[in-house]
């Protein structure tokens, strides 16, 4: 009897011990270290949203997934950073919607009115269509898009004092700086207007001398190129609705677990809409902005220019060659 207390005595005061043992034994969760790298200088809302991103993403996963961040080109600039996600050399990049070798019906995007509004196109990509594309270029371009950020509108900025713009017809000879290539000379015609291409470091002394009517971009781009200074009349028409989206390399994405996953898409959600969000508000505001310097701000006839695209790209099949047609109609629904 003694000999049985004597064992359960000393069981119980070994199994605590070998708990204890085993519980400083347990490894800490593995770190999993990532690289983002944007092009766009730090101060970029886009930059800010993508750094929103790392941040979110080490607090939802208790930091067990961490995010090294380098923008304004130090690791990749413009022209090579794309490749460098697809090669797997970063792990997250922004990616505009632009001709790729592998899907080049991507370049319809670049046109205009193909979203109404910046909610059009969050619907659109979040959507059964927009997965199918997401999907489209996981498989061909090695990138899985993890979610959509809006970036601004384009709108046209005209030197030239003539009377307010309602309609295409109102543009007729007027020239407008585009940037070199064919698209965006199919974009400038599909608002009615002439397109000269012109760097963009040319533009303002182009439209203060004369040289061209007019440009376009989202007035964030505007403001920062002081534009606004030589602009008489800014004419919201709305053409161009940009979106950027976060990219993940697709072999880093598909090695992360479910868990995991969803905290990467948690955190990008995040930071794609701090972007959003601070578009809007910065575009809003450099409305009052403009119009208390002197810029008269006129809100044409939007269904009119809408409809105007949509014949000029129905009938230029040179222009709409790469294009997937259905997605086309389905934004028009």
């Amino acid at each position: 009897m003694r000999k049985l207390l004597f064992v359960l005595l000393i069981a119980v005061l070994t199994i605590p011990m070998v708990f204890a043992q085993a519980q400083s034994e347990k490894k800490p969760a593995e770190v999993v270290q990532l690289i983002l790298a944007l092009s766009n200088p730090e101060s970029d809302p886009w930059a800010q949203g993508c750094k929103k991103f790392a941040e979110e993403l080490e607090r939802i996963s208790g930091g067990t997934m961490k995010v090294d961040y380098f923008f304004g080109g130090q690791l990749y600039n413009a022209s090579n950073i794309l490749a460098a996600v697809t090669a797997g050399k970063i792990d997250f990049t922004g990616f505009g919607m632009t001709s790729l070798p592998e899907a080049p019906y991507l370049g319809m995007f670049q046109a205009a009115y193909m979203f109404r509004d910046a909610q059009h196109a969050q619907d659109f990509y979040a959507g059964e269509i927009g997965q199918r594309i997401f999907d489209d270029i996981e498989k061909k371009a090695g990138m899985r898009l993890l979610d959509t950020a809006y970036v601004g509108t384009r709108q046209i900025s005209l030197a030239k004092k003539i009377s307010d713009v309602k309609v295409p017809a109102d543009l007729k000879g007027i020239t407008l700086r585009m940037p070199p290539g064919a698209s965006w000379a199919a974009l400038a015609e599909a608002i009615g207007t002439n397109p000269v291409p012109i760097a963009l470091n040319e533009v303002y002394m182009a439209m203060k001398t004369g040289a061209v009517d007019g440009q376009d971009n989202a007035l964030p781009t505007t403001k920062a190129n002081s534009f606004d200074e030589v602009t008489n009349q800014l004419v919201l028409t709305d053409h161009v609705v940009w979106n950027l989206h976060l990219a993940c390399n697709a072999a880093r994405w598909n090695s992360f677990s479910d868990q995991q996953k969803a905290w990467v898409l948690e955190a990008a959600a995040i930071g794609c809409d701090y972007t959003t969000e601070s578009f809007k508000a910065t575009e809003e505001s450099l409305k009052k902005e403009f119009a208390a310097k002197g810029v008269r701000i006129v809100t044409p006839d939007k269904q009119a220019f809408m409809a105007y695209a949509e014949n000029y790209y129905r009938s230029n099949t040179k222009v709409t060659e790469t294009w997937n047609w259905e997605y086309f109609d389905a934004l028009k629904k």
